[in-house]
């Protein structure tokens, strides 16, 4: 079932900070959140499954800050990022038929909008490639590059 026909009958309830949790759960300091999902796989999809036991029906992927510029400048390090997070996620909602959405934080650049969409664009073309159809693009303080991502989204992925 499509997300849109699962929200004509239902209310769709996510999952909670992945950030906050594992910070919880998470007995080897030193490991970013993101970068768990390369790490620690075992663990981020035990998380995703805990809160899709306690009644979640969508994941999102455990990339909320994973993108070139926060991972200074290192492309490869965000393609297995997002690869990771996605199997973490997509493997724990086979198991109750959730629903997962590639998560995309915010993005700012001093280089402006231009350098921002572009950074979007290649952070959704990552999960693109997972087989993503589900976004969300969370906890924005400002629109810069929203509606041109989710534009260039609908062009690659009209579903």
């Amino acid at each position: 079932m499509k997300v849109r026909e699962y929200l004509k009958e239902y209310t769709l309830l996510f999952d909670g900070g992945m950030g906050t949790y594992y910070s919880q759960r998470n007995h080897s300091p030193g490991t970013g959140c993101e970068l768990a999902s390369i790490s620690q796989p075992e663990l981020i999809e035990e998380i995703h499954r805990e809160y899709l036991e306690a009644g979640g029906r969508a994941l999102k992927t455990n990339t909320f800050g994973a993108n070139r510029i926060s991972f200074q400048g290192d492309e490869e390090l965000v393609r297995k990022t997002v690869h990771a997070a996605w199997e973490a996620a997509a493997k724990a909602a086979a198991d109750y038929d959730a629903f997962v959405f590639a998560d995309i934080g915010p993005i700012s650049s001093p280089s402006g909008e231009t350098e921002v969409f572009e950074e979007y664009r290649f952070v959704a073309d990552c999960f693109l490639e997972q087989g993503a159809e589900n976004f969300l693009f969370e906890t924005n303080a400002n629109t810069d590059g929203l509606k041109e991502i989710t534009m260039y989204i609908r062009e690659k992925a009209p579903e």
